[in-house]
């Protein structure tokens, strides 16, 4: 969404009629788009289905993880720290808003049992 709207500010600003600031500008909107092109493929490259199991681990990305440390819990997300084994490390947030309420309160209850 922010890049469209550095775009869409860049091109209602007016172009310059100067070369050298329309070369700017031409990279602006290039940087811009690529950055755009970027965050889509790495959301693309995290994303994937959620299971959470009895024992308390995460499938996720075909993988198992652990819990690691305290929930982040806030009212319209959860951060859920995961470590896969000793590998890496990341942090999940749960967001309210794409989840249904009865699958939000699901998730919630399940990750504070443990």
């Amino acid at each position: 969404m922010l890049p469209a709207l550095l775009i869409a500010g860049l091109l209602l600003a007016g172009w310059p009629t100067a070369w050298p600031a329309r070369g700017l500008n031409a990279c602006g909107l290039l940087a811009v788009a690529l950055e755009a092109l970027r965050w889509r493929q790495r959301l693309a490259a995290v994303s994937g289905t959620l299971r959470l199991s009895e024992t308390g681990e995460i499938h996720w990305q075909q993988q198992v993880w652990q819990r690691r440390g305290p929930l982040w819990l806030l009212p319209w997300a959860v951060g859920v720290p995961l470590r896969q084994g000793r590998g890496r490390y990341r942090v999940l947030w749960l967001m309210r808003d794409a989840l249904s309420e009865a699958e939000w309160r699901s998730w919630r209850r399940g990750l504070r049992r443990d």
